[in-house]
């Protein structure tokens, strides 16, 4: 159950803003084989003049970036993350983000760091 913040320019659609969530979602429950019914996201969109970056960073050619924060539980595997990485990258794709502008940053901690309402209060790890 990763918690998902997206941020994206004002100027992207919300048909692809939807687009964008779906796709990072379904390369999640690909990547992780997590529940498809997991879903936790925070869609930001944001004025265009508000992000900076490197057009070139690492032989990139990036334009319209979309980052991507994913905060979830430690304990997956470099591969796990690897191919959740490359699930997401390929569906985002697929919906219209090129490649280059995808930014994805992953934070892990301990199921002891969440809680989800009354039905954490079971002492049970998202």
């Amino acid at each position: 159950m990763p918690l998902v913040r997206i941020d994206l320019p004002d100027t992207t659609s919300v048909e692809l803003r939807r687009a964008i969530g779906d796709a990072v979602h379904a390369g999640l429950v690909e990547g992780l084989q997590m529940p498809l019914e997991d879903r936790f996201q925070i869609l930001r969109a944001l004025p265009a003049e508000d992000f900076s970056f490197d057009p070139h960073f690492m032989g990139g050619t990036r334009r319209d970036v979309v980052f991507l924060q994913v905060l979830m539980v430690r304990g997956y595997s470099t591969e796990v993350k690897k191919a959740t990485f490359a699930a997401i990258a390929s569906r985002l794709e697929a919906a219209g983000v090129r490649p280059d502008d995808v930014f994805l940053a992953v934070t892990e901690n301990g199921g002891e760091d969440w809680y989800v309402g009354r039905a954490g209060d079971a002492d049970q790890a998202p």
